[in-house]
């Protein structure tokens, strides 16, 4: 249920709604770090096997809302004013750090999804390799497998 609410409220912010009401709600929810950071724990947890498998379509839903939520987060944490009010005793400044932070959080959030994205290419071709390998011999390091069939010798 949680990762049908997250893609349906993800998809509705999407939208760019025009009533007031509506963006009220969704500026309310995704300008909100803590909501977000809620939102990815909540749907981290709902992914682990600990309350039961969630269906695959639910699971790939999922495994596309996590990462970009938890960047969603980051960004919202650099634009979330008391965050600077804490570190201004660093002798870090706003106008010079928050940029940089919001750009970092950025390129390591893209390539985070990059990697995940060929992690989950990497598991399926690894997946599709051991489905055959009973057929014969399967040789293979990591996602790549070469397969050689048993040739049955007629005589």
């Amino acid at each position: 249920m949680l990762v049908i609410l997250s893609t349906t409220s993800f998809l509705i912010a999407l939208s760019k709604p025009h009533t007031p009401a509506y963006r009220q709600v969704v500026d309310s929810v995704f300008h909100n770090w803590i909501a977000m950071a809620v939102c990815v724990a909540a749907l981290w947890v709902a992914r682990r096997k600990g309350f039961g498998p969630l269906p695959i379509v639910l699971r790939g839903i999922s495994g596309v809302l996590l990462p970009i939520l938890l960047i969603f987060a980051f960004l919202g944490l650099w634009i979330w004013p008391p965050v600077w009010d804490v570190l201004r005793p660093f002798g870090i400044v706003e106008k010079q750090a928050r940029p940089a932070a919001i750009q970092a959080t950025m390129v390591v959030g893209l390539i985070g999804c990059v990697l995940l994205m060929l992690r989950a290419v990497f598991r399926w071709i690894r997946a599709f390799g051991r489905r055959y390998e009973h057929s014969g011999l399967a040789i293979g390091f990591g996602p790549l497998y070469f397969f050689f069939r048993r040739r049955r010798i007629s005589q």
